[in-house]
């Protein structure tokens, strides 16, 4: 296969070096006494700065950047009554998954990529705290990948010897359970 960043037979050439331009944002709100949500946003715009082997490719994005990124995060602790000590939290993560990139040829063409959709991914987490004298014992119950979406991994020729333009994806490595206990002292 030709890769269509370097145009190399079966071949890796390491980039060189790339800028990354971007920001991320988060703000942390507490509408209520033991309730916090927390709010992230990141974008990303990687290009690559030099390649000795493929000068074409500087300017180029670095390949498989998805520029928008979020996550919504929410926890609450239950401190009176029968529920005492008990959390509950659930979160969110995704991003616009545009995959909108223009890249350039070793043979001075353009090749076009766009990939709609994105990825989503829910987790929840139920936990318990108790104390018995100056130790905290806690369990939690982490759900991840709630959704159960799959994931695009990756580009691949759609004939021998052309260029990567069709995207792949991978089946959902589905819901996975992840039980914890931690002792504080």
């Amino acid at each position: 296969n030709t890769t269509p960043t370097t145009g190399q037979t079966g071949a890796f050439v390491s980039l060189g070096p790339t800028i990354l331009r971007g920001f991320e944002a988060q703000v942390i709100v507490s509408p209520v006494p033991n309730w916090q949500t927390i709010l992230t946003y990141a974008y990303m715009d990687p290009y690559i700065k030099e390649h000795k082997v493929a000068p074409r490719q500087v300017g180029n994005p670095v390949g498989g950047d998805i520029p928008n990124s979020w996550t919504v995060w929410s926890k609450y602790r239950v401190t009176k009554g029968p529920a005492k000590n008990i959390s509950l939290a659930f979160g969110f993560r995704g991003d616009n998954g545009v995959y909108n990139q223009t890249f350039n040829l070793p043979n001075g063409s353009k090749l076009h990529r766009f990939v709609p959709g994105g990825t989503k991914d829910t987790e929840v987490r139920i936990g318990y705290t108790r104390e018995f004298g100056r130790y905290a014992f806690s369990w939690t119950l982490n759900v991840h990948n709630v959704l159960d979406r799959g994931i695009k991994t990756g580009w691949v020729p759609t004939a021998d010897g052309s260029p990567s333009t069709k995207s792949y994806e991978v089946p959902s490595y589905g819901r996975d359970y992840t039980l914890g206990m931690s002792v504080t002292f």
